[in-house]
């Protein structure tokens, strides 16, 4: 790779060169708002003074092996919008230039000059003859402009495409009035550019496109595609695939909306992989299931299909009652069922099923989808069904009975995900319909059911019987009276959207609020043209769902809830349930809700982006290998809330964070027990969350996941310790305490002293499964064997205001971890200089006063009314009651955002906020910062409170809720 810094007007005026686009870059895509950027900037270079540019980013090219003498073609990887845009204004300057010779003659500059020293090759023929070669879609075009032969606009059947656009954009510029052709001139030979040249063979031209893809016009991911597609393959290759089937397709899709390329090579994702891929992540996607595939039976599988799901978008080639179906379908605008349907057409291209078979099965979905949209029921869950539905068909024998059954054993959230006639009944007669995507086509499908040859011309639109802003007489028909002016508000509140009082109509504007009687009898206008001369009154429609309302004499309540009552039983008839027994229907949804219980990966992956499933899937791989070095087997659990990975008892447990995109991870060990020189390690003991484990680590994408194994090793490896420790002495109960036995004896000797001096100073000792504990009031030291390193981790709580005068030479190897500092003791020299800091911390632990009884009745009464409020403030479920302190936690989290002790030697309560000591109102005066707790985040509020401040109390908890309130209303739930 070769890179200088040159100018655009140096780079583009070589001699006999090309520079040419790879088949597999996207066509000129640059729009107006580039244009501008572009022509903004040239006109800026041209106010430098002196050797100044103003540079415009990097050109990427790669020489192209050509005989020696003919023209030296550069295959252009990066900077073909910048040059093909640049190209165009030198085009239409010299067209400019040409027109205008004076303007020429003044810049002393001819539009010949300009051609032949910028835009052609001089003396070259046919494609050689010019400097620049755009792809395959857009070069013949590019050829008629570079001629002369393009007169500005498309011809007949010919798409307009931003080439054209281009052209008239600086044609434009040029006709501007008192433009400075001067310094256009000039900007133009300021604008630099780096100039990065490849070598073939040598630098990875596609790692390199990947990388410069980040800035620009971002590329679509189906343009990444063709580009993963073509980029491996020879020229003659990428000439034939894109002749053959990337450029027709490409065609196809340049009939319909923009993007649906995308959405296709998404959905056709989807049905080869059963997952749906987020819509950033389809290219990725392509990339992992290409892999090890032959490319050209990828690219023609690819081709074959997008035909298929240009039926789906514009259903033309099916039979008749097929093309109706889907055309009803794709009215819901629910495209998150496209995967199944394109599934369908492809099976019926491969005759497992016949054109009626075909047709029930869309109804049935059509049905499914309609009476879910009715009922409101969420959508996000029909992700996974249609991405999978496939494989629960029998496809051989009993296809359309097997997608019945399928549908209606789907659940969604503990319900039943096919609602059944009395639901759907119910919902259609009462729920508010208009402006919902289903209302349209739930009347247009009422009204086929009533004409089934109706056609649907001209525009429609709903209309609302009963008009929006009532009037006089309207409010009189719904039962207004001088001594009730709120009933009929009510009345008009409730009904005006449900279906009962919704039609279609072309004349909703006409229509607007006129009583009922001039709404169906709505004649001509006086001055109407001949044009609009058309009655526009119900009498006069088409459509018979309008028409039959012509025989009312009055429109009211009583008329909308009968109307919605008769075409709610006609939508049931319509949009049928699938005809199962009640006994069938039971057992189906008995079946589907058995499965919505267990517990598989997938289930925990179903939200998750592709990264994050390969993050899984490399992290699931590692552990379960962990086993082998340690010569035992590591079995995966799945649990509900979170993956369990074992051996004998779990190490470790991983939940999946699809939200965050993100893996939570719990290594079961003491934390302080894990060598984590990176500090990767979160303590959990304290605080609420999934799993049982202490050590928390959070993966994300760009962890360092050797560093994690490191961690898990330990993990595996202590728990490997304890089995091995309780078989060998006969305790496979869940009481054995932790074995000192394998240390050398001069860790032996560190243990027995220290177990002596506890007792000298009245401590108590407590075995453990994971260490010794020396407690006086609490544990003030935990002993950990360390057999690696030969030694003792001696553990002591001792906050960092707590270390009185010591020195930093006694604190010297330490490690700190929240209020506990921790260091592996070999030896008893090592042990005599540790001495001052368990001195220190069985000071800090010991009893500072003894409260009397009456005290002690006073401080625990204050408590529980503290815990009241707390309660009332809240509510009893969000309290965790554990000895002497109580967790409080907001609904649906599993994170503490307060603590509420009762501190004897004190005779306080502590109250403790996971909130910033600067963010709280501190009612008490004496609210502090607190910076080590393990349970809440460092630098939270914490204040004591003494008995009779139960107001302080009150006023503390409810900034705390108020809080947390706030707190959630900025940050909404997320929408699947």
């Amino acid at each position: 790779m070769k890179a200088e810094q040159t100018t655009l007007h140096r780079m583009m005026s070589g001699p006999n060169q090309q520079f040419e686009m790879p088949l597999y870059q996207r066509r000129y895509s640059w729009t107006d708002k580039h244009r501008w950027q572009l022509w903004r900037d040239v006109l800026r270079a041209s106010e430098l003074r002196g050797e100044s540019k103003h540079f415009t980013g990097s050109v990427v090219s790669a020489p192209v092996m050509t005989i020696p003498g003919s023209v030296q073609h550069y295959r252009l990887v990066d900077g073909q919008q910048r040059m093909t845009t640049v190209h165009l204004l030198i085009w239409a300057l010299a067209e400019h230039l040409e027109n205008n010779p004076r303007a020429g003659d003044e810049l002393g500059l001819k539009a010949r000059q300009l051609r032949d020293q910028y835009l052609f090759n001089e003396g070259e023929t046919r494609d050689d003859r010019y400097k620049l070669r755009l792809n395959y879609a857009d070069n013949p075009l590019w050829q008629r402009i570079m001629d002369g032969k393009f007169q500005g606009k498309a011809a007949r059947g010919e798409r307009e495409t931003e080439l054209m656009r281009g052209v008239r954009f600086f044609r434009d510029r040029f006709a501007e009035p008192g433009l400075d052709l001067a310094a256009v001139w000039e900007g133009f030979r300021r604008l630099e550019v780096v100039g990065i040249l490849l070598q073939e063979g040598v630098d990875d031209m596609g790692v390199v496109f990947e990388s410069l893809n980040s800035t620009g016009k971002a590329l679509a991911q189906a343009d990444l595609i063709r580009n993963n597609v073509l980029m491996s393959k020879s020229l003659d290759d990428q000439r034939d695939i894109t002749e053959q089937h990337w450029h027709p397709m490409e065609q196809r899709f340049a009939e319909v909306e923009e993007g649906q390329f995308d959405r296709f090579m998404r959905d056709y994702l989807t049905l080869r992989t059963r997952i749906l891929p987020n819509e950033d992540e389809v290219y990725l996607a392509f990339k992992q299931y290409r892999e090890g595939k032959n490319v050209l039976s990828v690219v023609r599988n690819i081709d074959e299909t997008s035909k298929l799901y240009l039926e789906l978008l514009q259903p033309t080639h099916s039979a008749p009652a097929v093309q109706v179906a889907l055309r009803d379908i794709a009215a819901l605008k629910l495209s998150i069922v496209n995967p199944f349907l394109l599934e369908l057409l492809e099976d019926r291209e491969q005759n497992l099923l016949t054109d009626e078979q075909l047709e029930k099965a869309l109804r049935v979905v059509e049905s499914f989808l309609v009476r879910r949209a009715v009922l409101k029921e969420r959508t996000s869950p029909l992700n996974k069904l249609f991405a999978t539905l496939g494989r629960e068909l029998d496809k051989d024998s009993d296809y359309v009975r097997s997608l019945e059954r399928a549908l209606v054993r789907f659940q969604d959230n503990k319900t039943d995900g096919f609602p059944d006639d009395v639901a759907f009944e119910q919902a259609l007669r009462e729920q508010k319909l208009y402006g919902r995507p289903v209302c349209k086509p739930l009347l247009v499908r009422l009204e086929r059911g009533l004409n089934p040859k109706e056609t649907f011309g001209g525009v429609l639109t709903i209309e609302h019987i009963m008009p929006q802003k009532p009037g006089p007489s309207w409010q009189a028909a719904l039962g207004k009276t001088p001594d009730d002016d709120k009933t009929w508000r009510e009345d008009h509140e409730r009904l005006l959207h449900t279906l009962g009082n919704l039609t279609l109509t072309g004349y909703n504007s006409e229509l607007g609020n006129l009583s009922f009687e001039e709404k169906k009898h709505k004649p001509i206008r006086a001055g109407d043209s001949e044009e609009t001369s058309i009655p526009k009154g119900y009498k006069y429609s088409h459509l018979l769902l309008t028409r039959e309302l012509v025989d009312k004499s009055e429109w009211n309540q009583g008329e909308i809830e009968a109307r919605a009552k008769r075409l709610a039983k006609r939508a049931t008839e319509l949009f049928q349930m699938p005809s199962f027994t009640p006994e069938e229907v039971e057992a189906l949804r008995a079946e589907g809700r058995q499965r919505a219980r267990a517990n598989t990966v997938e289930r925990h992956l179903e939200e998750a982006s592709l990264q994050l499933r390969q993050l899984f899937e490399e992290l699931d791989c590692h552990l379960k290998a962990l086993g082998d070095e340690e010569g035992v087997t590591v079995k995966r659990v799945i649990n509900q809330q979170y993956i369990a990975y074992k051996a004998g008892s779990n190490f470790c447990d991983v939940k999946v964070m699809a939200s965050q995109n993100v893996l939570k991870c719990w290594l079961n060990i003491p934390v302080i027990q894990l060598d984590d020189p990176l500090g990767l390690v979160r303590d959990m003991s304290q605080t609420g969350h999934a799993s049982n484990a202490p050590a928390e680590v959070t993966l994300t994408l760009d962890s360092d996941m050797e560093s994690f194994l490191e961690l898990a090793e330990q993990a595996l490896q202590h728990q490997v310790s304890l089995r091995a420790t309780s078989s060998a002495s006969g305790d496979s109960e869940s009481g054995e305490t932790v074995n000192f036995s394998v240390l050398p004896a001069e860790a032996q000797d560190v243990l027995a002293r220290l177990s002596k001096w506890a007792a000298d100073v009245g401590a108590k000792v407590k075995d453990t499964q994971n260490y010794r504990a020396l407690r006086d009031r609490r544990s003030f030291v935990e002993l950990y064997p360390r057999q690696r390193e030969n030694g003792l981790i001696l553990a002591l709580k001792l906050p960092a205001d707590e270390v009185g005068e010591l020195t930093e030479g006694q604190l010297g190897g330490w490690l700190r971890r929240d209020s506990w500092l921790s260091k592996v003791i070999r030896t008893p020299e090592e042990l005599e200089k540790a001495w001052p800091l368990i001195e220190a911390a069985h000071a800090y632990q010991k009893p500072s006063g003894v409260l009397s009884s009456a005290q002690g009745i006073e401080l625990r009464d204050f408590y529980q009314k503290v815990l009241q409020l707390a309660e009332e403030e809240f509510t009893p479920q969000a309290l965790a009651r554990q000895n002497k302190q109580t967790l409080l936690r907001l609904p649906e989290s599993e994170e503490y955002i307060a603590r509420i002790n009762m501190v004897k030697q004190k005779g306080s309560v502590e109250v403790l906020m996971d909130i910033p000591f600067e963010d709280v109102v501190d009612f008490t005066g004496r609210g502090f910062a607190r910076m080590e707790h393990s349970s809440l985040s460092r630098g939270h509020y914490s204040t004591f409170l003494k008995p009779g401040e139960e107001d302080m109390a009150r006023q503390l908890l409810r900034h705390l809720n108020r809080h947390f309130q706030a707190q959630a209303a900025a940050t909404p739930g997320e929408q699947s």
